[in-house]
């Protein structure tokens, strides 16, 4: 029986432990990366990088200009307002303002560093070549039939993920501020009632200017007359504006008491601001046109002539280059700011508020209804826009066998 050889053992060792590392590194490098761009850069880094020093230090410069890349493709100036705003509003009756400032700095890098890695960009989106300074050869164009599942489930695992992960990031800089130095800390009921705020409110921010981008759109594929699908929307409208008109009605504190009428003017002041929004969307000659009938003109052309103007009584929305387009959406964003008023005052007094001072079911109740109107509105305007697209389809192309 020959006996081992140590320059044998010591060269088995030697390129053991570096073919190891290299996997681990990997390994940690693949879970790192941004989701959609994980499968092109480690494939390039690895036939352009043999050597294992060579391959970390392009590794490490990958994954910064990676995520630098993707917090640039989803840059959303409204999101990050309406974060830092929730924040403040939240956590921001502490009497720790260093403590606030490392909450909010915590909160906002996270969510900014999930983005990034569960940014996918739309299927006709190349990304942009990732610059190297190792070697100038990283790219990453994504292919949309590789990476995870495209589905909505994967939309809604990502948003529990986004909430799990923000949870464990935040407590762990407060243990880490806590055994630093305690003042620095946000105080734990501050930080406990804040949190039951927050996160649903975060998570309803978040789905409506952060939507879904597996979802199907209405009336996508459907055998529905344009008629139909008009009818359809309209009673979709009434549905939401019932409990809208019912969180209305509780709209007490919109106007102050020294205006006399407080109480109807706060119910009218956001009805009013509705009514113009839906107004800027209308043309009037479209509208307002008559259409004579005769027995001369055949009913079904009669019909056709009245077609668009059924489009102008829906939320079809206005062009970025319409010269109302500015005022269509600072209305939009009034309107929900005086619907979300009442409720919004209320949360502030209870964050302030010793326990058991408020009705908590009640503004449970009210909280439910409007994060409700909230995540509806989207679907609620896109069905508008596809009903008014199919109505002026109908004038151009009438649909063949319409199922009515």
């Amino acid at each position: 029986m020959s006996a081992h050889n140590p320059d044998t053992n010591a060269r088995s060792i030697y390129s053991w432990f570096p073919l190891t590392l290299r996997r681990g590194f990997r390994f940690v490098v693949k879970k790192i990366l941004p989701r959609e761009l994980q499968h092109e850069i480690l494939g390039d880094l690895e036939e352009a990088y043999p050597k294992l020093w060579d391959f970390i230090v392009a590794c490490i410069v990958s994954v910064w200009e990676a995520y630098r890349l993707q917090t640039t493709s989803t840059a959303d100036k409204l999101l990050w307002s309406a974060q830092l705003a929730l924040v403040l509003f939240c956590f921001a009756h502490g009497e720790a303002p260093l403590a606030l400032m490392i909450l909010t700095v915590v909160t906002l890098v996270t969510l900014i560093l999930r983005d990034a890695f569960t940014h996918r960009p739309p299927a006709s989106e190349a990304v942009p070549t990732l610059p190297s300074t190792a070697a100038d050869a990283v790219e990453a164009v994504v292919d949309p039939d590789e990476g995870a599942p495209r589905t909505s489930l994967q939309y809604y695992m990502d948003s529990a993920a986004d909430t799990a992960i923000l949870a464990v990031t935040v407590l762990a800089s407060q243990a880490v501020t806590l055994n630093l130095d305690a003042p620095l800390a946000m105080p734990g009921s501050v930080l406990f009632r804040g949190a039951m705020v927050f996160i649903p409110v975060l998570e309803t921010i978040r789905m409506v200017l952060r939507p879904n981008p597996y979802s199907k759109e209405p009336f996508k594929g459907s055998k529905l007359s344009a008629l139909a699908i008009y009818n359809r929307v309209r009673l979709l409208n009434f549905i939401w504006m019932v409990p809208c008109y019912f969180a209305l009605e509780h709209n007490h504190r919109l106007v102050p008491r020294i205006f006399p009428l407080y109480h109807p003017l706060s119910n009218l002041v956001p009805l009013l601001t509705f009514t113009l929004w839906v107004r800027l969307q209308q043309d009037i000659d479209v509208r307002d046109k008559v259409v004579i009938t005769t027995l001369d003109i055949d009913q079904d052309k009669a019909k056709v002539k009245e077609t668009p103007k059924k489009a102008e009584y829906l939320f079809k929305g206005l062009d970025k280059s319409h010269p109302y387009y500015p005022a269509y959406v600072v209305l939009e964003v009034l309107f929900f700011i005086q619907l979300l008023f009442p409720v919004s005052y209320q949360l502030w007094q209870w964050l302030h508020s010793a326990p058991g001072h408020m009705d908590s079911w009640s503004l449970l109740f009210e909280g439910v209804l409007s994060m409700a109107l909230i995540l509806s509105w989207r679907f609620v305007k896109r069905s508008n826009q596809e009903a008014a697209r199919a109505l002026w389809d109908s004038v151009k192309k009438p649909a063949a066998d319409p199922v009515t």
